[in-house]
């Protein structure tokens, strides 16, 4: 498992076609005054609705146990992995990227981090980096 948070509602909040971006996130809440980003990148396929409540990601190890990705022509090789979105009600969505970051901030509901990372200035919001 790469990040796991079944306590929380997550939204996809932006989605960049130029760099191949996608930003999910959860919002600050009482017991949590920060945002969690998770940014995604180098994506090229996406299965995932705009909310869901709770996420647990997982490498998937084998494309062949999911017909679905087979169907949409995910990849996994050298450069990207297919990841395995588990919401809290146990259903399964799918993102093929290159790299995935978690982060947290203090930004407003409709700013939007990406791009935000793409410099060493603010690794102090990082809290786990995947590049597969």
């Amino acid at each position: 498992m790469l990040f796991k948070d079944l306590d929380s509602k997550w939204k996809l909040v932006d989605y960049s076609m130029s760099h191949s971006q996608l930003l999910i996130r959860s919002s600050s809440k009482k017991s949590r005054p920060w945002n969690i980003d998770i940014i995604f990148k180098g994506v090229t396929k996406i299965l995932l609705p705009k909310v869901f409540e709770g996420i647990e990601i997982f490498k998937v190890e084998n494309l062949q146990d999911y017909t679905i990705l087979q169907d949409y022509h995910f990849i996994s090789d050298e450069n990207y992995e297919c990841l395995k979105i588990v919401t809290a009600n146990e259903v399964y969505y799918f993102i093929n990227c290159m790299a995935m970051g978690v982060y947290k901030n203090d930004l407003k509901s409709n700013f939007s981090s990406l791009g935000r990372y793409d410099t060493s200035e603010l690794n102090h919001e990082l809290i786990e980096w995947y590049g597969f």
